[in-house]
């Protein structure tokens, strides 16, 4: 019973865990979703500020009615992208409400953006907090609980010794009933029992085996869980350097895209470039930003994920 409420303890912690990664996992898809909407609406923002200027060179007559309609295209052609980035922002958030219990309705701020500082994993550190993990514990309470099963289920071989013992109250009555009151007698008895098995059809013998193999299948699967938990910290750590070598390449090719943007931009005014060539470097920027982004949120869900399989203690 002490090995099965310590096993009871760590699944709740485990569980616990488990909720805050899900909880968190939730936030950062909110967040990530309300970055890829400001972005959409900032890129909606530069289209028509480039359509305006169009517009303007057009009727000043340096710019044709080819670059105009192309920047009206391409300027409608953001709202689609506006509408579905705000309506994943929305869905996202409400589903995170559900995760927390907060009614639909009722409005919730995001404190935080995804903007991680990048940190050093220590790795020795946290192969020692997967072995401390709860749901390991757990799982080696449950080999002691077999081991305590074993020794019971020997037990039923051992002679039982027995004490009984009766105390209880007697009437005789001469001719009326019930007896009187001094017509009782005290009477009790005492027995003591040795009982020694000597055959039970072998199934003390059986009960043995079974808690044997129930014993082995439970440190096997403590065997199993120590493998499982190494491979998916070697992933995890895997994934923290890919994605960490990432967010360097994708921040500077941010900033080569917002450059060559400009460069096109200061071409067209100047009449050195046609608007394919704007239009080019905007969608490069745009797609430059989300996967800026993509690469910041898989960083800080690597290190929720690594926060998770060190049991929730790394700092």
């Amino acid at each position: 019973a002490r090995h099965f409420r310590a096993a009871a303890r760590d699944r709740l912690e485990e569980a616990e865990a488990e909720i805050v990664l899900q909880v968190r996992g939730a936030y950062l898809t909110a967040a990530l979703a309300q970055r890829l909407y400001d972005i959409a609406v900032e890129s909606r923002r530069v289209a028509q500020e480039h359509f305006r200027q169009v517009e303007a060179f057009y009727e000043a007559g340096t710019a044709s009615e080819f670059d105009l309609l192309r920047a009206r295209v391409d300027l409608e052609n953001r709202d689609p992208v506006v509408v579905q980035a705000e309506n994943g922002a929305t869905l996202a958030l409400l589903e995170l409400k559900r995760l927390v219990n907060i009614p639909a309705q009722v409005p919730v701020h995001l404190a935080t953006s995804i903007e991680p500082t990048v940190t050093d994993v220590d790795a020795g550190a946290l192969r020692r907090l997967i072995r401390e993990r709860p749901v390991l514990s757990a799982a080696q309470e449950t080999v002691e609980m077999r081991r305590e099963a074993v020794k019971i289920a020997r037990g039923d071989r051992l002679p039982s010794l027995a004490l009984q013992g009766t105390m209880g109250f007697q009437g005789f009555p001469d001719n009326a009933l019930p007896p009187g009151f001094d017509e009782w007698r005290k009477d009790w008895s005492v027995a003591l029992s040795l009982s020694v098995p000597i055959f039970d059809g072998f199934r003390t013998r059986g009960q043995v085996d079974q808690a044997r193999a129930e014993l082995k299948v439970a440190e096997l699967e403590v065997s199993q869980l120590e493998e499982s938990l190494e491979l998916q910290l070697e992933a995890a750590l895997a994934e923290y350097r890919s994605v960490r070598a990432q967010i360097d390449a994708r921040r500077e090719t941010v900033i080569m895209a917002e450059r060559a943007l400009r460069l096109a931009e200061t071409r067209f005014a100047n009449g050195l470039s046609t608007q394919l060539e704007v239009s080019d470097a905007a969608l490069l920027l745009d797609q430059a930003r989300v996967n800026e982004v993509q690469a910041l949120f898989d960083y800080v869900q690597v290190l929720a994920q690594i926060e998770r399989l060190s049991g929730g203690r790394m700092d």
